[in-house]
């Protein structure tokens, strides 16, 4: 959910959506946002689709090239491959590769961009997602998307670093000891097999783990992330009731 651009790191979640099709059956991934990447977007979810993997890697290759929709892109100066991508697929072996080929013919069915859509309509998407995906690669302020998600009950899936981390952070405190696992994974050579696993340990997990995790979710994000919560803090601080303030050392770096 958000624009459609290199840097969200949309191309993590297209590489590792095969891994979770072979393991989890009727998958279904929206992309929900509009931007310059999205033709490139289309063009590796058609690739891995028709099993050209000559064509997914030279997208990956070109990567921010590619971000204008234009033939050349930004220019040669301009182009940063999608390295963590292209990493995930010179590491598959002939067997996997064959495995993870088959698995990713069923990628334009069970991939729908969407498009734009308003506030009022993602609030009515939203709580019918099993998981969002919050794969940027680049440093984010605050994971509001993460924790939107989880006031909606849907667990959010975020890279490890920066604002998203710290929303991680403070979600892992209220969830099961299986789940906290899954909220995050490290945005490196490992990051797409990485984030898969996060995705097929949450769809697969007994439904007595998902339910306690959904209500730790909704509760973190109302306590902290509402605008209760928020305010709550503020006056807080202004009153010097630091006790009650989570400390800065203790925040993810």
């Amino acid at each position: 959910v958000g624009k459609l651009i290199v840097s969200k790191g949309s191309d993590l979640l297209i590489g590792a959506w095969p891994l979770v099709c072979d393991r989890v059956a009727d998958t279904t991934l929206l992309v929900v946002g509009f931007g310059s990447y999205r033709l490139a977007l289309e063009r590796l979810i058609g690739a891995l689709g028709s099993g050209d993997m000559d064509l997914a890697r030279e997208l990956a290759r070109r990567g921010r090239e590619l971000e204008e929709n234009e033939p050349g892109g930004l220019g040669s100066d301009s182009t940063t491959p999608l390295r963590y991508l292209l990493a995930f697929f010179n590491s598959l072996d002939d067997a996997g590769l064959e495995r993870y080929l088959d698995a990713a013919r069923s990628l334009p069915d069970r991939v729908l961009l969407t498009g734009r859509l308003d506030h009022n309509e993602l609030s009515t998407l939203l709580p019918a997602c099993e998981a969002v995906v919050v794969p940027s690669t680049f440093p984010e302020s605050f994971g509001m998307i993460a924790a939107e998600a989880a006031a909606c009950g849907a667990l959010p899936v975020s890279a490890e670093h920066s604002g998203l981390a710290e929303v991680s952070a403070a979600l892992r405190r209220n969830v099961p000891v299986e789940a906290a696992g899954w909220l995050s994974f490290v945005v490196d050579e490992h990051a797409v097999p990485a984030l898969a696993r996060c995705l097929i340990g949450w769809l697969q997990a007994d439904e007595s783990v998902r339910r306690q995790t959904r209500r730790g979710l909704v509760r973190t994000a109302r306590e902290q992330f509402s605008w209760e919560g928020v305010a709550g803090d503020v006056i807080a601080a202004a009153r010097g009731e630091l006790d009650r303030l989570q400390s800065p050392a203790a925040r993810p770096s």
